[in-house]
């Protein structure tokens, strides 16, 4: 895993570790961090497993997502960008994202680390 990658799991683990009630919305390849931080993965028939668009996650996903966020229903994203991957995480979710929640930290992922992002969002105050 890149060095990079191992850092921001530190810091996300550091930062939210121990916080209680935490709902997150990991879309990442690293899920380890449900363990890692303490949170409970959103699990439900209707929530997919991974996030490839038209693949595991359709319209009626994506568009329940947004307006979640749009609602502000999330304490973290967790979203992993990769370009080149057309679609393998919806950029319309990345678009949801960027619209309502800040970024607050980018950093390489574990999967074609020199083309894919980690990026993690928390809530606008």
């Amino acid at each position: 895993m890149p060095r990079e990658t191992i850092l921001g799991m530190e810091k996300l683990i550091k930062t939210y570790s121990g916080k209680e009630n935490l709902k997150v919305l990991n879309m990442s390849e690293i899920p380890q961090l449900a363990y890692e931080i303490g949170y409970t993965p959103i699990t439900s028939s209707d929530h997919p497993l991974w996030y490839h668009r038209n693949v595991a996650i359709f319209d009626s996903q994506m568009n329940r997502f947004c307006a979640e966020i749009g609602r502000g229903e999330y304490d973290l994203v967790i979203f992993q960008e990769i370009p080149s991957l057309n679609g393998f995480f919806p950029p319309e979710i990345r678009a949801c994202l960027q619209e309502n929640y800040h970024l607050s930290d980018r950093f390489l992922a574990p999967r074609i680390p020199m083309d894919s992002h980690i990026e993690v969002y928390i809530p606008r105050n």
